[in-house]
């Protein structure tokens, strides 16, 4: 006797709940002919007679179909690029939503016309040939600046890091109403490897004091950077306290880096001083 295993029998399920049409997974609805063949909901309008046997159709729906389709196991719509994950109908939406292997959009120049869509590993490499100015290699102690800062206008700025073999997504916004400056890094990948690695932003008065520094572990690509900022998890300053780190010249100088956590430090704060400011990467505000 054949022995089937049960992710066997859970493909095998499944291969009889594609239509015969379209030869997608079914979901309720799921209706029949007279003879119990079963067809989705989609295509039977555009048919007058059962694509098997060519009996009429009945108005009623298959109840244990619907059924066993709610409670099967799906492999996900990115199983071929190689996602793992099964889940079951009700929740394919979520996962398909923040699936590391979905498809992803040029989140930085999206609002400025650039229409390219790829994976994840495609990111980096479309940043350095379409978008240079925006593709970042942050490691330890990276300066950074934003030239003509001012107080009366919103800006905001989005750039992509590249960081220990990994994606990163630089948030950065200037909200005049609010008086507010907000900054984010986020993790592009698993959600819960966003926790593996942390960014630290460092704030220096012109004169060297003031000095303000914020660390945190770097957030994931699948809350908006606008949730980010109404769930209070994103460093903000406001502008009173702001007006310390922006020198005479309306420049914006601080420093950025991404940590990963087990990571041990090889480098001592003497390290982490060397070449200030020899690799500025500077953006108009």
């Amino acid at each position: 006797m054949e022995v089937l295993e049960l992710g066997g029998f859970n493909e095998e399920l499944i291969g009889m709940l594609e239509c015969p049409v379209c030869f997608n997974c079914m979901s309720a609805p799921i209706l029949q002919c007279v003879n119990g063949h079963i067809i989705c909901a989609t295509c039977k309008p555009r048919l007058s007679r059962c694509p098997i046997c060519c009996s009429e159709f009945l108005e009623t729906r298959n109840n244990f179909a619907e059924s066993l389709a709610e409670n099967l196991l799906y492999p996900c719509i990115n199983s071929d690029e190689g996602c793992c994950v099964m889940v079951k109908l009700k929740k394919m939406a979520q996962h398909n939503s923040s699936c590391p292997f979905r498809i992803y959009d040029c989140i930085p120049c999206k609002n400025i016309g650039c229409t390219w869509q790829g994976r994840r590993l495609g990111i980096i490499p479309h940043m350095k040939e379409a978008h240079k100015e925006m593709a970042w290699m942050i490691w330890k102690n990276e300066s950074l600046f934003y030239e003509n800062f001012d107080w009366i206008t919103d800006f905001v700025d989005v750039d992509v890091i590249n960081a220990h073999d990994n994606v990163f997504f630089y948030y950065f916004k200037r909200d005049a109403a609010k008086r507010c400056v907000f900054f984010s890094v986020q993790y592009v990948g698993p959600k819960e490897e966003a926790s593996l690695y942390k960014y630290t932003i460092v704030l220096e008065a012109p004169g060297g004091h003031p000095r303000l520094e914020f660390s945190n572990y770097t957030h994931s690509d699948i809350e908006s950077f606008e949730a980010s900022i109404d769930a209070g998890k994103c460093f903000n300053l406001g502008f009173g306290l702001m007006k310390l780190f922006v020198d005479p010249f309306n420049q914006f100088h601080f420093k950025l880096f991404v940590e990963k956590l087990d990571d041990e430090e090889e480098d001592d704060d003497d390290d982490d001083d060397d070449d200030d400011g020899e690799n500025d990467v500077p953006a108009e505000a």
